[in-house]
């Protein structure tokens, strides 16, 4: 919302947007644009019933009963659930499209 919307464009495919809440104003904030876009927008929040599962076109729930956390408010489990689950997919979607070893290479020349 302070510029990197000029990132977005009807060329994207797919915006993930990640709140635990699926309440977050920042979040909240880019949805009418990336709809105004037409891309799908996955959304990765604690439930199924909240604005932001409501406004996307697919909700990845990854709700967790308590936070390690001894207060149950800093977020310790759900954030890694969170990574977990956009490990995964990113996983699935490279597999899919047949990403090889070669692909990485030229997308991570840096690397070993």
């Amino acid at each position: 919302a302070h510029g990197d919307l000029v990132m977005i464009s009807k060329e994207d495919v797919v915006i993930i947007a990640v709140s635990y809440s699926g309440s977050s104003s920042e979040v909240l904030r880019i949805v009418p644009a990336v709809k105004r876009l037409g891309i799908c927008l996955i959304s990765l929040t604690g439930s199924d019933d909240n604005p932001l599962s409501s406004l996307s076109d697919i909700n990845l729930n990854f709700h967790v009963e308590r936070e390690a956390c001894p207060l149950n408010l800093a977020p310790t489990y759900s954030t890694t659930c969170a990574l977990a689950l956009g490990d995964a997919s990113a996983i699935a979607c490279l597999t899919e499209k047949g990403f090889s070893c070669d692909d990485f290479a030229r997308t991570h020349p840096g690397g070993h």
